[in-house]
C-alpha cells in the first residue's frame, strides 16, 4: 500500500509540474508579455554611473601599503 501511495504522490507531482510548465508557456506567448518587451532600443544611456575609481596616485599607494584613508 505504501508503494501505491508514493507512486500516486509522484504522479500528481509530475502532473502539477507539467501543468505549471504549460501555463507559463501560454502566458509568455500572450500579447501582454510581448508588449512588455516591444519598443525602440535607446540610442544611448541617459544616466551614466559615477566614476568610482579615484585618480589620486597617493591614495593608491596608501591602499597598497595597507592604510585605508
Amino acid at each position: 500500500m505504501a508503494l501505491a501511495a508514493s507512486s500516486t504522490t509522484r504522479l500528481w507531482t509530475l502532473v502539477a509540474k507539467e501543468f505549471w510548465r504549460k501555463t507559463r508557456r501560454r502566458l509568455r506567448a500572450g500579447p501582454v508579455y510581448r508588449w512588455r518587451y516591444s519598443g525602440r532600443t535607446p540610442e544611448r544611456v541617459l544616466i551614466a554611473p559615477p566614476d568610482l575609481r579615484l585618480a589620486d596616485p597617493q591614495i593608491a599607494l596608501e591602499i597598497y601599503y595597507g592604510r585605508y584613508p
